[in-house]
Order: C-alpha cells, then structure tokens, then sequence
C-alpha cells in the first residue's frame, strides 16, 4: 500500500509519497511538486486519486529514506550530499 500527505505553501503544494517497500530493506519516499496548484483547489484534489498522476506533480527527489525527511506538522527535508 502506499501512503501519501500533502503539504503546502502560499503559492506551492507538494506531495510526500512513501513507496511500497517489498523487496527494500527500509521505506522510500518519493517528493513531488505539484505543477499547477492553482488549478486544483480542494474540490478538484478530492476528485483525482492520490497519489497524483504523472502529468500533475514532478518528482522534485525520489528514493528518500526515512532519515532524509524531518517529520513535524510541517514536514521538510533534511540536507542531502549531492
């Protein structure tokens, strides 16, 4: 199963998704960006399925670990080596 939270700015809307962990040791996240968030108020975002689709978000990092992000009401990340 995989599970999924949004967070928002004034202007941004992005989506946590933890990915579905069946041959990984430990959790992996996925951080989208969500392209248009002015298009898709609170009525519109209770009509798509979650997590959203490809041609709505864009995957910002990808393969997170549960220790890349700081978990608090307000979830961040922590830095990442590039």
């Amino acid at each position: 199963m995989t599970f999924c939270t949004a967070q928002e700015t004034a202007t941004k809307r992005y989506e946590l998704i933890q990915q579905d962990a069946e041959d990984k040791k430990e959790l992996q996240y996925t951080l989208s960006r969500v392209i248009c968030p002015q298009l898709l108020d609170q009525d519109a975002l209770l009509k798509q399925a979650r997590p959203l689709k490809s041609g709505l978000v864009e995957v910002v990092f990808a393969d997170l670990s549960w220790r890349d992000v700081k978990w608090s009401p307000a979830v961040s990340l922590r830095a990442r080596p590039t």
